[in-house]
């Protein structure tokens, strides 16, 4: 223990280990115990480059190129904090799904009355038996993930009255879209959330399709 370098290697491993028990009580706390909404008038686009710009240091770290194709106006009413944690446990799976350099391209877009946020990346892809459970709470392929992440996505976007869908083959990535009503954002502010999407039949709440 007296050895210097052994010291601050056990100080660095102790840090990471807090680092990720951190991340699971954070991910417990939101899946046990939603917030309601705040909602206000962002746009999609920002809300993007905001999370981006905290995964720097792992894009560089995994050799990830971003590619950006923003729509002209993509605002509409979210609450930015739950909406930037929709993206960064997302943007984090495309990160980890990298097993050699690749690219990442978000993109916002307006679709039949809805705005769409759609992340594309060139990972690995998902195993066809896994697709069906990638929403299952504590489901996980990752060696020390917590099967929450897409868990907590799904449930922040049913919230906002949207829809999350994974389109995934294995070996040529996955495409991830967030489809949000397009609000008036003008005539809301600060809603709660108590008025998330209804059910739907199982394949659509899912939202996953296999190639």
């Amino acid at each position: 223990y007296d050895d210097p370098s052994f010291r601050e290697k056990f100080a660095r491993i102790v840090t990471q280990e807090i680092d990720k028990i951190n991340v699971l009580v954070q991910q417990l706390l939101e899946f046990a115990k939603p917030r309601p909404l705040e909602r206000q008038p962002a746009r999609l686009s920002k809300l993007l480059d905001d999370t981006l710009a905290l995964l720097d240091g792992q894009l560089l770290k995994h050799g990830v190129d971003v590619r950006r194709a923003y729509a002209a106006a993509d605002e509409t009413a979210v609450d930015p904090n739950q909406m930037r944690q929709v993206f960064l446990n997302l943007l984090l799976n495309s990160v980890e799904a990298m097993e050699r350099p690749g690219s990442i391209t978000v993109e916002t877009m307006a679709v039949n009355g809805h705005l769409e946020a759609v992340i594309t990346d060139t990972g690995a892809g998902i195993d066809p038996k896994d697709l069906p459970h990638v929403f299952d709470p504590f489901h996980t392929t990752k060696p020390f993930g917590t099967g929450l992440g897409l868990s907590v996505a799904q449930r922040i976007v049913r919230d906002h009255g949207g829809r999350l869908t994974i389109d995934s083959a294995l070996g040529l990535g996955t495409t991830v879209r967030v489809r949000l009503p397009l609000c008036q954002t003008s005539d809301i502010r600060h809603q709660t959330s108590g008025e998330g999407a209804k059910k739907q039949n199982s394949d659509e709440e899912q939202g996953v399709q296999v190639n």
